[in-house]
């Protein structure tokens, strides 16, 4: 009896506080204006999984930063790897710049909602 009760509050818990994604394209545009920077991030969802990342920080002329420094291009491949991989990015730091750092957690983290409620589409922050 007691195997019975602990499977179905074990399955009431996964079924209620799992967060399911949902297909579609999401992307998102921040401009800020302190430093002149554009932060973009797009992310592609299936089944439940995020199956492709990117992210680029531009120039207010709208060239990117990070293609072209090949630290900034590791860390992005760190991060992407990391996201796609299902891993838990919140207690690793990726970026050495703590203003992209900043940027591409809260852009992560604005998309994943937008997944969850299925709100696909370009947005602007």
């Amino acid at each position: 009896m007691k195997k019975l009760i602990m499977v179905i509050s074990l399955m009431v818990s996964l079924f209620t506080f799992s967060k399911t994604l949902q297909n579609g394209q999401y992307r998102v545009e921040e401009i800020v204006t302190k430093n002149d920077k554009i932060y973009e991030m797009t992310m592609l969802v299936r089944n439940n999984k995020i199956v492709t990342v990117s992210f680029d920080v531009k120039n207010s002329d709208g060239k990117s930063i990070i293609f072209g420094n090949k630290n900034l291009m590791d860390q992005r491949i760190k991060f992407t790897r990391c996201i796609t991989a299902g891993k838990d990015i919140s207690s690793q730091k990726i970026f050495e710049n703590v203003e992209i750092e900043k940027h591409s957690r809260e852009l992560f983290e604005y998309l994943t909602k937008k997944s969850e409620m299925g709100e696909t589409g370009h947005f602007f922050k």
